[in-house]
């Protein structure tokens, strides 16, 4: 496992090394679809570094003079996680208050979200050693920060989840062909008969402790109620899809809230001592974490700013050719000797166009919302690596997201998704007069 720590320690390494490179390169600006490559890592780095720093780091941190004895603990195992997470949370926020307001990428703050790469790497990597200096009692207090981050960065991926599955009815409803109509009725068979399998391998595994008997119980009792009221005729905005996906989504989390219970309720905890299994489980939830930051962080379903989608596609578009030509020009492949100043003139004009056009289409996606997503998806990890804030439920290694706080959270998420979505269905009919 050692040398598991060692390789998660080297990719560490390499994106940073990544970061830097591009954050030289950075100091002349990226464009927004680049930008968001490179705070996906910055993030990433942070997370996995986290993760090595509570698993792997403390032998190596007895060694060190000034961190030795029983200072060590502050600098790895869960504190190190807070520490390297308040100090990604605090990056991301100060970035969305400096690119709150940005419409156009002519608007300076739009140059904080796409400039600078250089200083804001530097800003990242202070804050993070700097928060290895901070006292335990403020760990305390950025715990409880992060759990209402985090509670914050859930509701974002149920709202998201919802205008998918709504999204996505209403793209193959709108073909008009009855194929597409066989296709969206089997894609709803495949959802709940997933979702049914999984309450019968929870009452299999699980049964044994009556809590669980009641979480799978009240599962199966939201999957028929969501059910029922999306096909009844007053659910103006009622369809099977919408709901089969919320039912699969519900069981789901009722499904792994069962897996992060500690040994005596779990049913398949020797599943859950395999290292490779271990492993395979943690990678799997840091690239989810990265993934729904990314998404939510990019949507135009909560942000009130930024462009729409058709100005999210215009600007990449322009920003694609844009690369394509400096590529070109880097690699001498645009014009031969003879044509080289005609070329480059022909291309200064193409540029002076392209920029006015991408000031018309606005920024690609609000740039204060990504930041703040981050932020809390920043929160979020710390909690998932610490079992929600609480120091004194120590993670085993290679764990995350287990112990009953964790379950909690699972199950309130499970409910708090079926009344979202109920609400979709009955807003409409309590407020006629307003658009949901």
């Amino acid at each position: 496992m050692f040398a598991m720590g060692t390789c998660a320690a080297s990719a560490a390494a390499s994106a940073a090394s990544y970061c830097a490179c591009a954050g030289v390169r950075g100091c002349l600006g990226v464009g927004a679809k680049m930008a968001r490559a490179m705070y996906v890592t910055i993030f990433t780095v942070s997370m996995v570094l986290a993760w090595a720093l509570r698993d792997y780091a403390k032998p190596l941190v007895s060694h060190l003079p000034w961190a030795g004895g029983e200072s060590a603990e502050g600098w790895c195992g869960e504190q190190a996680v807070l520490r390297l997470s308040a100090a990604t949370a605090v990056f991301f926020l100060f970035l969305a208050a400096c690119t709150a307001g940005a419409k156009t990428p002519r608007d300076s703050r739009s140059a904080v979200h796409t400039k600078g790469w250089g200083l804001k790497l530097f800003a990242w990597l202070a804050l993070s050693v700097g928060a290895f200096f901070l006292p335990v009692e403020a760990l305390s207090i950025y715990g409880e920060a992060a759990r209402a981050g985090s509670a914050v960065f859930l509701l974002v991926q149920v709202l998201i989840l919802l205008d998918f599955a709504y999204e996505w009815n209403e793209s193959w409803v709108a073909k008009d062909d009855d194929r597409w109509f066989a296709a969206l009725f089997g894609v709803c068979c495949v959802c709940y008969l997933v979702a049914v399998g999984l309450g019968v391998v929870s009452f299999v595994f699980f049964s044994h402790c009556s809590i669980n008997v009641f979480f799978t119980s009240v599962s199966f009792l939201l999957m028929f109620v969501t059910t029922a009221a999306s096909l009844h005729p007053a659910a103006h905005n009622g369809s099977l899809l919408p709901a089969a996906v919320v039912s699969l989504y519900a069981m789901y989390l009722n499904f792994t809230a069962m897996t992060s219970e500690p040994d005596e309720c779990n049913g398949l905890p020797g599943a859950s001592t395999s290292q490779g299994m271990l492993a395979a489980g943690l990678a799997v939830t840091l690239l989810s974490v990265v993934y729904s930051a990314l998404r939510a962080g990019s949507s135009q379903v909560l942000s009130t700013e930024g462009g729409s989608g058709a100005a999210t596609e215009e600007y990449e578009a322009l920003q694609d050719r844009e690369d394509r030509r400096t590529s070109r020009r880097a690699t001498g492949a645009d014009d031969s000797d003879d044509d080289e100043e005609e070329g480059g003139a022909r291309d200064d004009e193409d540029r002076e166009e392209d920029d006015e056009d991408r000031a018309l289409a606005g920024v690609p996606y609000n740039y204060a919302f990504f930041h703040l997503i981050f932020a809390c998806a920043a929160m979020y990890y710390a909690m998932l690596m610490t079992g929600w804030g609480d120091l004194s439920e120590h993670q085993e290694k290679d764990t995350i997201n287990v112990g009953w706080p964790s379950v909690w959270v699972k199950i309130i998420s499970e409910w708090g998704t079926v009344a979202i979505y109920m609400w979709t269905l009955v807003a409409p009919m309590v407020f006629p007069d307003r658009e949901f």
